[in-house]
């Protein structure tokens, strides 16, 4: 069996709140964690049921899955920029 630890303060998301932290719509969410999807992101935090038909997120998770996204954008930028720059000193 699994052990997990929980922090006393830990918040939980539902969909709806979910959807308005990240920006995101339900359905962008639901293909992120989808594997059939050519949207599916395995870095994305699952859901974990609250009862029989409620889920919800650990506000952590998703926290951490936000820093790591503008983390990548960033190293992105660092990469695509010299180029940028070359284009334009060219004139």
């Amino acid at each position: 069996m699994k052990t997990v630890s929980i922090n006393q303060s830990a918040q939980i998301l539902r969909l709806g709140q979910l959807c308005a932290q990240i920006g995101l719509s339900r359905s962008s969410i639901y293909n992120k964690l989808s594997k059939s999807s050519p949207y599916f992101d395995e870095t994305f935090p699952r859901p974990f049921k609250l009862g029989v038909s409620a889920i919800g997120w650990d506000a952590a998770q998703i926290e951490a899955w936000k820093v790591s996204r503008i983390a990548a954008s960033a190293d992105l930028s660092r990469v695509m920029r010299p180029q940028t720059m070359e284009k334009h000193s060219l004139r």
